[in-house]
């Protein structure tokens, strides 16, 4: 199964059979996939996406938080969580498993309502 992303209105993301995948909760992991879908290649850094979501945490805590993200993206992603690949270096999304969908004027501005309390 793979799976689209719309980053122009609220971030969303669909499997191909139209089932909606984006996650519930925390802003942090509708960061996380607004990162990783915008990154060279759909593919991020792990210091600097833990850097840019939990910047006043320690690196241990950094860490720990992006893994808990991670859990809950897959866990969000069902069958569809393959397209996640993490490694000790990088996260990135699979592109022959994720569409990154084109803005259009008539969904919205990018990423609209998306905040984050982060310095």
């Amino acid at each position: 199964m793979s799976i689209l992303i719309r980053l122009d209105g609220p971030l969303s993301v669909q499997g191909t059979d139209g089932a909606d995948l984006t996650p519930s909760g925390s802003r942090k992991v509708i960061g996380l996939i607004a990162l990783i879908a915008t990154g060279p290649g759909q593919q991020r850094d792990r210091r600097e996406v833990q850097s840019l979501l939990w910047s006043s945490r320690s690196p241990q805590q950094q860490s720990a938080s992006l893994r808990q993200a991670l859990a809950e993206l897959r866990k969000a992603l069902g069958p569809a969580g393959g397209a996640l690949r993490a490694d000790r270096n990088s996260i990135a999304f699979d592109p022959s498993g994720v569409t990154v969908l084109p803005a259009t004027p008539e969904a919205g501005p990018f990423l609209d309502g998306l905040e984050i309390a982060d310095p």
